[in-house]
């Protein structure tokens, strides 16, 4: 039977003669000439529809699964004839002369992924009790029955900020819901879909509803605040349907993704990574036989740890230098063409070390190893199928490399970096965004994690939402560079502020350091506010002298704020350290002036979160510093830090991190200076977003109890709103561990602050 998109009838016969058992397949009322050797004794205790098939520990091994709808299934206590079926393909299958009205269902409803670019679309479908009278969707959708057949439908909607649509399906009196979250996802490359960035996941087990984790245990795990997935162990491997995605025939696509390569690179790795038309069960469907498609494997079975590719049907894995580091992220790019099946794909496999200005073009126009002929009958007989419609990721060892952030383009091939490393970030609709299990924090501007590889600053182009690449600015060489390691927060109710792996560090033992990087745009509209964020730590030599007997720091190390578009003095505001300061705190140096200086009471010389908020007015504006605030919460006015009001213009474009040269006729020896984390954003949550409690938040369920909902949690308070947005407000009467509410027409959501 050919897989042409076409309904067909099937049945499947099995009778017993003499002792001998006997089957035979009909495929629209007509007997198929396959030749068929049932077995006894049949010791199976469940029915698979839809043709699996177990393959033994030979080649080639893999099972095929039914990929379609079914329909009108039926069984029979006796064997049919010829006749019988014929009637059945003919007339349709009989309704049982009793029927029992089934309770009314929603069996799925979910997007196609769970998240997608800020303005994409995406696709929901649900299969739902085929006689439901009507079937709605939230969110602008509205009945969509007319898009059913026999309760099973989609339709697409474009998402320009996260949303949680809500399905409900009526008969009669009766009705019942199920909800849909697709989170929406800003700052992606042009040309880019997102399948997966693996921080809207809760650390621990890997429960995906889009990706089949057919190995089985598979875990998200924190790599420097960016979560990834761990296939660590044998016969690992995960399948993501493209769906709507899917490479078609002729097409020309690129799949991105990330990897890490952790631990010891000579511990025994192999870890793949590609795209294909099969219904893979183990890794080693994949790896013993070929056959699965354009990929990658990252193995070190040649010695070094590398990058191989298949060239062709039956061929062996050619590994290619460079050798891959430990502790280092590489960003994968594999271009496929999508030839007819009888002509072969061909694709080519390119390599970027993170920090590295270039790629590397590893394996170029290898011809893919699908096998156009199929599998042969002994093996099951399964055809190649014409498009790639799935991604895989998986593993065949105790040791594996750690996957991120991915993408597939949208047409042609695409040689960009889809999206900084670091965890993505949910847009709201309220202007914010949701980031890796934490507060909402939306409107972020501008964000570096100085997640590059150990060197000279000037030059770096990493981050998202910059105008140009890290400038030396007249910085002596080796004064600004990148340290191994991160800056790190955690404020005293156990929040962590969600971090990268490195940290920038300016000295200025050999001349002043002072490289810069700027935004797209200024800074500074009329009623408009600007959040500034960044780890700090002011280090290096320390003095004591008469001029500043109370500050050890006496030469200026800071983070400043310029105006590059105006003519004269554009230093608009520094936050640290100024030249001459009475005292070793952090402080607002308005024009970077000394005389200016707003200091506070947080000492200088430790790891500190810091906070700028700048209301920018007709006129001068108003700024305000905050020194290791509570990230669960928007800090109020009255408890900064310092603040400056109504007496200067502080519009800017610019960031740069300052470290002095040394005075010596005023005893300051030269400044020294860490930071990490540069977030510029519209509100507070853009430039604090956070991991609750370390990454263990408030446990939340909802269960139903009777005619009521159950809301249990382990701590904090219950509030309720009628908008994911808010205001939110405390449940009156409610106290952990449980309580419980009686529903009504209206959507109310709750949530538990800690």
């Amino acid at each position: 039977m050919a897989y042409d998109d076409s309904w067909h009838h099937i049945v499947f016969v099995q009778t017993d003669e003499a002792g001998t058992m006997l089957a035979t397949l009909y495929i629209d009322g007509v007997p198929d000439d396959v030749v068929i050797d049932p077995r006894r004794p049949l010791t199976a205790n469940t029915t698979s529809i839809g043709g699996i098939r177990r393959g033994s520990a030979g080649s080639p091994n893999r099972t095929f699964f039914f990929d379609g709808m079914i329909d009108d299934v039926a069984l029979w206590n006796r064997a049919l004839a010829q006749e019988e079926i014929t009637a059945l393909f003919q007339t349709g299958t009989p309704k049982p002369t009793t029927t029992v009205t089934q309770p009314l269902a929603v069996t799925t409803f979910k997007a196609d992924l769970p998240a997608v670019a800020k303005g994409d679309s995406i696709t929901l479908r649900w299969d739902v009790s085929k006689d439901a009278t009507q079937i709605e969707i939230d969110q602008g959708v509205g009945n969509v029955l007319a898009s059913s057949v026999s309760g099973v439908g989609n339709t697409k909607v474009a998402i320009n900020e996260t949303k949680t649509f809500t399905l409900t399906v009526r008969r009669g009196n009766e009705s019942i819901t199920s909800s849909a979250t697709v989170a929406a996802i800003d700052g992606i490359a042009a040309n880019w879909a997102l399948l997966e960035g693996f921080d809207l996941y809760d650390l621990g087990p890997f429960p995906s509803k889009w990706w089949g984790d057919l190995g089985g245990n598979s875990q998200i795990v924190n790599v420097n605040g960016n979560r990834m997935v761990n296939m660590s162990g044998t016969a690992r491997i995960a399948l993501l349907g493209l769906a709507d995605l899917a490479v078609k025939q002729e097409e020309q696509r690129t799949l991105f993704a990330r990897f890490y390569v952790q631990g010891d690179p000579a511990t025994e790795v192999r870890s793949l990574a590609g795209l294909t038309d099969r219904s893979l069960r183990f890794v080693g469907d994949a790896t013993d036989a070929g056959g699965v498609g354009p990929a990658a494997f990252i193995s070190n079975e040649q010695g070094d740890l590398m990058v191989g590719a298949r060239n062709g049907v039956g061929a062996a894995t050619d590994f290619l230098p460079p050798a891959l580091e430990s502790g280092q992220t590489y960003n994968l790019w594999i271009d496929v063409k999508n030839n007819p099946i009888d002509t072969g794909d061909i694709f080519t496999v390119w390599l970027q070390k993170q920090g590295d200005a270039t790629r590397t073009k590893l394996h170029a126009d290898y011809t893919g190893d699908r096998n156009p002929a199929g599998d042969p009958a002994g093996a099951g007989g399964a055809p190649t199928l014409p498009d790639l419609t799935r991604v895989f990721l998986g593993n065949n060892s105790a040791n594996a490399v750690f996957f991120d952030d991915v993408y597939i383009s949208k047409s042609g091939y695409n040689s960009t970096v889809p999206r900084p490393p670091g965890p993505i970030v949910a847009v709201t609709g309220g202007g914010g965004q949701t980031g890796g299990g934490g507060q909402p924090t939306g409107g972020l501007i501008a964000y570096e994690g100085f997640d590059y590889q150990a060197g000279e600053l000037p030059g770096k182009a990493g981050g998202t939402g910059w105008g140009n690449t890290w400038q030396a600015n007249n910085s002596p060489a080796a004064s600004a560079v990148i340290q191994a390691g991160s800056l790190a927060f955690t404020d005293a109710k156990g929040n962590a502020l969600l971090t990268s792996s490195g940290k920038g560090y300016v000295t200025g033992l050999n001349g002043t350091s002072q490289p810069f990087r700027e935004l797209p745009s200024v800074r500074g509209a009329t009623g408009t506010t600007s959040w500034f964020s960044f780890l700090g730590q002011r280090i290096g030599p320390i003095t004591n002298n008469v001029t500043e007997p109370d500050n050890i720091y006496p030469r200026a190390a800071n983070v400043s704020l310029f105006n590059s578009t105006l003519a004269s003095s554009t230093e608009q505001l520094a936050i640290g350290g100024s030249t001459g300061a009475p005292e070793n705190t952090w402080a607002l140096l308005p024009d970077g002036a000394l005389a200016n200086r707003q200091g506070s009471t947080a000492p200088f010389d430790k790891v500190s979160f810091v906070v700028v908020r700048i209301d920018h007015k007709d006129g001068n504006d108003d700024a305000y510093l905050w020194v290791n605030p509570a990230l669960d919460a928007e800090p109020t006015l009255a408890t900064a830090s310092a603040q400056s009001l109504d007496s200067f213009d502080y519009s800017f474009n610019r960031v740069r991190p300052f470290a002095g040269n040394p005075q010596a006729n005023n005893s300051r020896p030269h400044a020294e200076m860490l930071f990490d984390e540069l977030r510029f954003g519209q509100t507070y949550a853009a430039v604090a977003p956070i991991t609750m409690g370390g990454g263990q938040g408030p446990k939340v369920t909802i269960a139903r109890s009777g005619t009521q909902v159950e809301i249990s949690w382990t701590e904090g308070t219950l509030e309720s709103s009628v908008s994911v947005a808010g205001p939110w407000s405390a449940v009156q009467g409610a106290a952990s561990p449980s309580y419980k509410v009686t529903p009504s027409d209206a959507m109310r959501y709750f949530r538990v602050r800690r």
